[in-house]
């Protein structure tokens, strides 16, 4: 018995070449040649196949072309409805918008007014304090408070108490009844 020598395959069912007797002996060598790829599996449904695991159909002879696929009828009411809903989300949403805008624009109108208000209040008020604080206003508040002008003034030198001038009481008011 002759033992007969290991084969090997790779996956796809290949032998890789090895040396023939009539090519150790100096003949012509034949080339292996790979055996036939498996025919596919034909009891297979096709439209139970992954997407990516279908192929197209072979054309049925010379000139012929594959009929192309059945359109997917992808239900479009949902669709319509969510882009009307999202259009009547933005206008409602603009409507919004603007009346907030036209709110504070609103608010914004009548603050500058009473702004301009306050502001002509400020300036009259002013008014009224410069003419209350000039000389002639000054001496007539206090004439009719019931003062009477100063007479020759004295000053005091603090670091030694030593008085300068010659001090003199003021007159009397000409009205006593007027205090």
């Amino acid at each position: 018995m002759t033992a007969e020598p290991i084969r090997r395959y790779d996956d796809a069912g290949y032998r890789p070449p090895t040396r023939s007797t009539s090519a150790a002996r100096g003949g012509t060598a034949t080339r292996p040649t790979r055996p036939a790829r498996p025919k596919p599996d034909t009891t297979r449904d096709d439209t139970t196949a992954v997407p990516s695991q279908r192929r197209a159909p072979e054309p049925a002879g010379p000139g012929r072309r594959a009929a192309p696929p059945v359109p997917v009828a992808a239900p479009r009411a949902p669709f319509v409805v969510l882009v009307l809903a999202l259009v009547a989300a933005g206008i409602v949403g603009l409507l919004v918008l603007n009346t907030a805008i036209n709110s504070s624009s609103l608010t914004l109108s009548r603050m500058r007014t009473q702004q301009a208000n306050l502001d002509g209040q400020e300036q009259e008020y002013r008014r009224e304090l410069a003419d209350l604080e000039s000389p002639g206003s000054l001496q007539a508040a206090a004439t009719r408070m019931g003062l009477v002008p100063a007479g020759t003034t004295a000053y005091i030198r603090l670091p030694d108490g030593k008085v300068i001038g010659v001090p003199q009481p003021a007159p009397a008011a000409s009205d006593p009844g007027s205090r």
